[in-house]
């Protein structure tokens, strides 16, 4: 692909933010944002920094290169503060737009709250389900981990409650859990064949209990009872 660079260098000496430029020459956000941290190069990537008493960043002259993460988002809230336009701190940095927009862009559990809500209903079932996924690997080590996709495709044959029998809509997540067969509490694994679906009611229930004491309990409580 072919990068019209004078159009950019142009559209730089007038002050047109990225995105503006990126759009004009037909490129993305990040690969206009390298082009002119290319440009730039030669003026390299060397900050002034003056001491804050509450900064972690070193005094004096520093080379951006050599900043770990954390002190690269507090210089990049730091140089937007004070005015220096997103670009130019990506270019000075040697980062990408999309980073730098990131961290500046206000509270980010609000920006991920936002993110959630606007997500396609299919996306915010597979981001949901991963989690689920997630959590339930990481109870206990696991030999050979395992996707969302490997957990979907183990389970969706039979989408019922393991104790109870009951249909489980797989797409309304808030209603079941992954519950481990045999609980780690008792040695059991977070192995994709320890896995189990379940109402999450029961899955509360249970708790620890192996499945046979759990029926056991609740035969009990129904011959005091009943």
């Amino acid at each position: 692909m072919k990068v019209n660079i004078n159009m950019i260098k142009r559209l730089l000496a007038n002050e047109k933010p990225i995105d503006f430029i990126a759009k004009q020459v037909g490129i993305s956000e990040d690969l206009c944002c390298k082009i002119i941290s290319d440009l730039n190069e030669g003026a390299g990537h060397k900050i002034v920094i003056y001491k804050d008493p509450d900064s972690q960043l070193p005094e004096g002259e520093l080379d951006a290169d050599l900043l770990n993460k954390k002190q690269k988002i507090e210089l990049i809230k730091s140089l937007y503060k004070n005015g220096m336009k997103k670009c130019s701190i990506a270019t000075k940095l040697n980062v990408t737009y999309s980073f730098v927009d990131y961290y500046t862009n206000g509270n980010r559990k609000e920006q991920m709250l936002k993110y959630k809500e606007n997500m396609p209903k299919d996306q915010k079932f597979k981001y949901a389900f991963r989690q689920k996924v997630k959590r339930f690997q990481s109870r206990s080590p696991v030999k050979e981990p395992y996707s969302d996709e490997d957990a979907l495709n183990y389970i969706k044959e039979n989408p019922y409650c393991y104790i109870s029998k009951e249909p489980i809509d797989i797409y309304d997540i808030s209603t079941y859990s992954f519950d481990h067969y045999i609980p780690t509490a008792k040695g059991g694994s977070s192995e994709l064949d320890n896995l189990r679906i379940c109402k999450l009611k029961y899955n509360k229930m249970k708790q620890d209990l192996l499945f046979d004491e759990f029926i056991a309990e609740i035969k009990k409580l129904y011959e005091i009872h009943c």
